[in-house]
């Protein structure tokens, strides 16, 4: 872990980042940097002894520039200005080096890639295609979805996510699959929420579970399983036991954990938090908030 040492055989530098030096034993170890490090410090020194409190910063987060203060050794991360990822300080300027992904740099601010037209549904809508670029015109790459084309961005076909030009496709998306550079739908197959072809489900809709015979019913109060003996999750009014089936709640719980435990309760009843349970509102009342006091009346 420690990647260099003093000739006292104490660690100076670590080998990851997340590391620092202990100075506060001047022992030969490295440990996780503190907690206490701001959110625009990536990395920190411990403090060298026990009177001290505030950690020094070492290292910068993305988006800041490391400015050490001279004589005063002090130490701060600036702000390098919106969407900027690095910058350094050129004469008394600073000035940004690299934008974030899905800008440019000009004139030393960080401007968004070019948006394109997308006209669906009725409407026109102005969406970021483009990735990253080199300038307002001139995409490099491109969202899932889309293929590069002469510096801009196309739209692939129907269900793919990536392909090399409007027909030939490499990855579809979700409920779709492969077949001769084209995707095909799996909404064919019964139930399916992907394929690897039209008779083969690799995963299922919701509601139901993955089988030899292809998709299959969840059981009635399973909005989830994994087989038609095991539930994942249950419907309201229903736990989840220990044998993964989903039990009824005993009214008048609405909600429950178990047999034993409520964590609601049906009108006419009310919740007792220390027992974890719910009991009735005496005859005629429709709603009470504990057995003597009714609060609405039939």
């Amino acid at each position: 872990m420690c990647s260099s040492c003093d000739n006292g055989n104490s660690c100076t530098k670590c080998s990851k980042l997340e590391y620092c030096p202990n100075l506060q034993s001047y022992s030969p170890a490295c440990i996780p940097c503190p907690n206490s490090c701001p959110p625009e410090c990536y990395s920190c020194l411990l403090p060298i002894n026990s009177t001290e409190t505030n950690e020094s910063c070492v290292i910068c987060s993305l988006g800041y520039y490391f400015s050490y203060q001279y004589p005063s050794s002090t130490a701060q991360c600036i702000p390098c200005g919106t969407n900027c990822q690095y910058c350094s300080m050129i004469g008394q300027t600073l000035t940004c080096v690299l934008c974030d992904i899905g800008f440019f740099l000009q004139a030393n601010t960080c401007l968004s890639c070019p948006y394109q037209t997308d006209i669906g549904n009725g409407s026109v809508t102005q969406i970021n295609f483009c990735s990253n670029c080199t300038n307002s015109t001139y995409c490099l790459n491109c969202i899932s979805g889309y293929f590069l084309s002469n510096g801009s961005c196309s739209a692939c076909s129907v269900g793919c996510s990536q392909c090399t030009n409007e027909s030939d496709c490499t990855v579809c998306a979700l409920g779709f699959y492969l077949n001769a550079l084209s995707c095909s739908s799996c909404s064919n197959a019964n139930n399916c929420l992907s394929c690897s072809n039209l008779t083969s489900c690799t995963s299922c809709l919701s509601g139901y579970y993955l089988s030899d015979q292809g998709c299959l019913f969840c059981p009635t109060s399973c909005p989830t399983c994994t087989s038609a003996l095991q539930c994942s999750s249950c419907l309201p009014q229903y736990f989840l036991s220990y044998n993964l089936q989903c039990t009824l709640c005993l009214s008048p719980c609405q909600t429950c954990l178990s047999i034993v435990y409520c964590l609601s309760c049906n009108p006419g009843a009310f919740y007792n938090s220390s027992a974890a349970s719910c009991f009735s509102c005496s005859t005629n009342c429709l709603n009470c908030s504990n057995a003597s006091y009714c609060e609405v009346c039939s």
